[in-house]
This record gives structure tokens, sequence and C-alpha cells, in this order.
């Protein structure tokens, strides 16, 4: 009688042995890879982003051109309503010096999108300035769909009129942050960028993020960033 085919005890152990070492090797690899994806397809989108922003960006400074020449008339004199009258078509925050670099954000938390401070949480306003800080709101945020289509948040960093950095995830806590024109991965390269920042960065969300560890070139790099304020020094302001 002949004796069927088959695999021993040990055979079977070994083969075992052998399929729980390639999982043990596999699995971190997969992983790490997976993750490595869906950081790319956020950097992707904030690329996006940042593009469609930059447009309107470029055409509020434009549209505020003319009133921010005005307002230095209000600074030789005018009365506060005349001040009200021209800062009611500026949405850009309006500083004490009426010259040098302004810097805000504009934060979508998914339903709404605001002008906000570094933080993202909205900046204040006075009825004489909503219906402007309505438009361009609405304005950034209509920019956006057309490019990016599916649910997510993210915070645009300005400063006199150029987009420096946006950043962005698939919800408010989602820990896969995509960035540009900087991202983690060139981050994680640089030796000014300590690794409790990058361990920061993995483990927050991007109304916390801060947006200056994007900016390789600032001399602040690992600052927060300052949103001025809109008090123009000696007339009303947002705040009151």
């Amino acid at each position: 009688m002949r004796r069927k085919k088959g695999f021993t005890f040990m055979e079977l152990l070994v083969v075992i042995a052998i399929f729980g070492v390639l999982v043990g090797v596999v699995t971190p690899a997969w992983a790490t890879y997976v993750r490595r994806s869906k950081f790319k397809t956020q950097n992707n989108k904030a690329k996006a982003i940042f593009n469609a922003a930059q447009i309107v960006v470029t055409d509020l400074e434009f549209a505020e051109r003319q009133f921010r020449t005005e307002l230095e008339r209000y600074k030789a004199g005018e009365t506060s309503d005349q001040f009200k009258n021209v800062a009611k078509h500026i949405y850009t925050p309006i500083r004490t010096e009426l010259v040098g670099d302004v810097d805000w954000c504009y934060y979508w938390d998914g339903i709404n999108g605001f002008i906000a401070d570094a933080n993202g949480n909205p900046l204040d306003t006075v009825d004489y300035r909503q219906d402007i800080r309505n438009e361009w709101n609405e304005k950034l945020g209509n920019s956006v769909k057309r490019i990016v289509t599916d649910d997510m948040v993210y915070k645009i960093w300005v400063r006199n009129y150029q987009v420096q950095a946006v950043t962005c995830s698939a919800g408010e806590n989602n820990r896969f942050i995509g960035a540009h024109p900087t991202n983690i991965f060139m981050l994680k390269g640089d030796s000014t960028v300590t690794a409790a920042q990058i361990d920061a960065l993995e483990n927050t969300n991007v109304a916390d993020v801060n947006l200056t560890w994007f900016d390789l070139n600032d001399s602040n790099n690992g600052n927060a960033i300052t949103v001025i304020g809109d008090s123009d020094g000696a007339g009303p302001s947002d705040s009151e």
C-alpha cells in the first residue's frame, strides 16, 4: 500500500514559523506605507488649496488697494464715521501703521469658513465690517470647494496678501495632516526642527497647527505667528 503524501508536524511548524516572521516584517512596512500615503494625499490637497486661495487673495489685494490708500487720509484727521465708511470695504486686519506685513489666517472647520487668528479662532468684528468679512469668507470657501470637493478642514496663513502656508486634514480630529509648500517629510529632514515639534505636529489637529513650522525660511521658525488685530490705533476697532 502506498503512503499518502503530506506534511509532517515538524514541517508544519517550520512553515508557520516562516509565515510568522514574514508577517512581523511586512506588517510594519505596510503600516508605514499606508501612513505615508495618507500624508501624501493630504499634501496634494494642501497644494490645491494653496493655489486656489492665492488667486482669491490676489483679487482681495486689488479690491482693497484704493480703500487702504483712503485710510491714509483718515490718519490725517478724518472723522470716525469716515473711517468706518472706508473700513467696511476692507477684509484684511487693519494695523496701526498702514505699512509692513499683516498676518491673518482663514480657517474652514468643515462647515463654515472665516478669517481667524493663528489658532483658528474667529477674529472679532463689528457691524460695519461684518458684510465684507462674510463676502470674502464665502469667496475663499467657494474657491476651494471647486478644487477640493470632499469634507475636510484646513487653515490658510496669509501675510501681506501672499499665502504663506496651508495645512489640512480629512476631519477636525484626523491626525494625517497635509501641508504646502513645506510638508512634514521636509520638516523631518530639517535640522532646525526638533523632534518635539514633529511629535507635536503628528499628535495635533489642523486648528492647533503652528504654521510657522512649515516656513523653513522664517527667522522665527517654531514660534507662534501673531495675527495683527483690527485696531487702527486712534479710532474704532473691530474689538469694540
